[in-house]
């Protein structure tokens, strides 16, 4: 089996990359060891591998989710960084229209308390000489000495982990190599569509879904970006409605249609979707969710994804899913965007199938594929 090792990206800011080393290890599944795995095990990502012993679950400070009355919303204050002493904490404060989304929120972005006053490393259990010293681990707070640490790029965590004291401007911070391992491991799951074993890695608590993973090939990713490239609609949803991953970010300023979140090389999820064997499931969920089909860096990339999802043995006409302010009817609705009329007719093929905004930015017709101009048709 083909391991995958981490390495330093210099690039991006000291994220860790995964790349292919081509070496082997043994199977040693049938035996669990209560230590922290050696550093050529880690590579392996094998969940049998990593004993619930080394992970020290991150225990979050605590935070308060009230409803405003002046605002009519749901404030969530979190702690902006640890600290043990009261008075020098400091809060930041976040609105949210809904309850539930206010606690997930506090849940997600809430840093971990710090461990302090131990002599010994908390992963390997040895104590540092005379001249070393321990270190808190900035994703769950465990104490670690230098040897059971690696670095992380800052973006890996969310800010709020982040000391707002110190005036220098970091690029990385240091983790324990169990979140290392457990980082690396709950990607890889994503990528390859396990859903029991992403599940599993998410419940010891120390990974994060709102921030990005170590370079993929040197391109960002979130989670949600990982589990649509990984083909498994399941792991989507789960992200999604289970734990609130959002899709979209903002709203397109030209049709005021949702725009999804983007990797670090501006790809989308429409473009994820589509890459290699289009994940047809996945595209007809997105379409559901008001992403549209212009959602791509690609321009050609929105008549193939139009195209797949008007091949034969499709319901994704059924499954879309139009929003309380459309203006549009299911019957003239552009089939593009889902929000305007079609008001434009391509030429001189003659299909009418989306609005003039939509057709502007295509040069060829989604039905026909013949190069074509659009001309805006007005209707009595």
């Amino acid at each position: 089996m083909a391991t995958i090792g981490t390495t330093v990206d210099n690039s991006s800011g000291g994220a860790i990359s995964s790349v292919r080393n081509g070496a082997s290890i043994p199977d040693t599944r049938v035996e669990i060891r209560n230590r922290t795995p050696r550093r050529d095990e880690i590579s392996s990502f094998d969940i049998s591998l990593l004993s619930r012993e080394s992970i020290r679950k991150r225990e979050l400070h605590e935070f308060s989710v009230h409803y405003s009355v002046s605002t009519s919303s749901w404030t969530t204050r979190i702690v902006s960084h640890s600290t043990d002493d009261n008075n020098m904490r400091k809060y930041l404060s976040f609105s949210f229209a809904k309850e539930d989304v206010a606690r997930k929120f506090g849940k997600a972005y809430s840093p971990p308390k710090a461990m302090t006053g131990s002599l010994r490393c908390g992963c390997c259990s040895a104590k540092p000489g005379t001249k070393a010293r321990l270190f808190n681990c900035k994703n769950c707070g465990v104490q670690m000495c230098d040897a059971c640490s690696c670095r992380w790029g800052v973006r890996m965590i969310p800010k709020t982990y982040l000391s707002s004291q110190s005036n220098t401007v970091l690029l990385t911070v240091r983790v324990c190599k169990s979140c290392d391992w457990l980082s690396n491991a709950f990607c890889m799951a994503l990528l390859q569509g396990q859903y029991n074993n992403a599940v599993l890695i998410y419940a010891t608590g120390n990974v994060n879904l709102r921030s990005t993973f170590a370079s993929i090939h040197k391109e960002a990713m979130f989670p949600i970006h990982c589990a649509v490239m990984g083909g498994n609609l399941d792991l989507v949803k789960w992200l999604v409605e289970a734990n609130d991953c959002p899709l979209s970010m903002k709203r397109s300023p030209q049709s005021e249609t949702l725009q999804s979140v983007q990797t670090s090389k501006s790809r989308t999820l429409m473009d994820l979707a589509m890459t290699g064997r289009p994940k047809i499931d996945i595209l007809q969920y997105l379409v559901g969710k008001n992403i549209s089909v212009l959602d791509t860096k690609v321009a050609f990339l929105a008549s193939k994804t139009l195209e797949t999802l008007m091949s034969p043995g499709n319901q994704s006409f059924g499954l879309l899913n139009f929003s309380n302010n459309a203006v549009a009817t299911v019957d003239d609705a552009c089939i593009i965007c889902c929000e305007n009329h079609m008001n434009c007719v391509f030429a001189p093929c003659g299909h009418q199938v989306c609005c003039s905004d939509c057709g502007n930015r295509l040069s060829e017709c989604p039905i026909c594929k013949q190069t074509c101009s659009v001309l805006r048709i007005f209707k009595s």
